[in-house]
């Protein structure tokens, strides 16, 4: 795969998520007018999408501008800012004070890693392999599990590796794993990422928007109920 059939992937995906907003802040129904306390630990489970999305929601009072949706969760992906770093931004600034919302920054160490659902993430296998076999084989668990390998997996793919096992198939075995799987990330890695693979990550994100606008729908009967 292409890295310009990649990028038009990330593309894509991300339009759907600043659809999401759009389609909130078009409606203009009241989501969460009152202040309602925040957990540090809960949103961290969140995608930067929804993270964004819902403390705005809650610290403001109303969805975030679609500029500034795109600002944040930019900025969020791109590491330039902490999620903690942007809600007391949120909170301390002039409208956040007004409002009086509380954010409760518990400890996240122990929390569950989070599925970032929204985020396409492209490597190459050179990404992963520069060489050092315990350095590969870190990383690889690390970006695709999401977790530290365990002294039998290091030794078993060591093992591999030796009789002539490359890289790129260590991948492919990562990614065809159970554990993988069950992460519901977006990871391509263009010399292993198959049309499947692209139109999975593709029909996800269009479930997920399809969710948002029942969800949408169904605060619209509320209100129209209500008069």
């Amino acid at each position: 795969m292409s890295s310009n059939s990649a990028l038009k992937v990330v593309d894509m995906v991300t339009a759907l998520h600043d659809l999401r907003a759009r389609l909130s802040s078009r409606i203009g129904l009241p989501i969460e007018t009152e202040p309602t306390d925040l957990s540090l630990a809960e949103l961290s489970q969140l995608s930067d999408a929804e993270a964004v999305f819902r403390a705005h929601t809650a610290i403001f009072g109303h969805p975030p501008p679609l500029i500034e949706f795109r600002r944040h969760v930019a900025a969020l992906r791109s590491k330039k800012i902490t999620l903690k770093e942007l809600l007391e931004m949120m909170v301390r600034s002039p409208e956040g004070r007004s409002r009086g919302t509380k954010i409760a920054f518990d400890t996240i160490e122990n929390s569950p890693p989070r599925n970032q659902t929204d985020v396409v993430q492209i490597f190459r296998v050179g990404d992963f392999f520069d060489g050092d076999v315990d350095e590969f084989l870190t990383r690889a668990y690390r970006i695709l599990l999401n977790r530290e390998i365990d002294p039998s997996g290091m030794e078993s793919h060591r093992d591999a590796m030796r009789q002539g096992i490359s890289p790129a198939q260590i991948l492919a075995a990562l990614m065809d794993s159970d554990e993988y799987r069950g992460r519901h990330v977006h990871i391509i890695i263009e010399e292993l990422s198959t049309p499947s693979d692209i139109m999975k990550i593709v029909f996800d994100s269009i479930n997920s928007l399809s969710s948002l606008v029942m969800d949408i729908e169904y605060k619209l009967e509320k209100e129209r109920n209500k008069r």
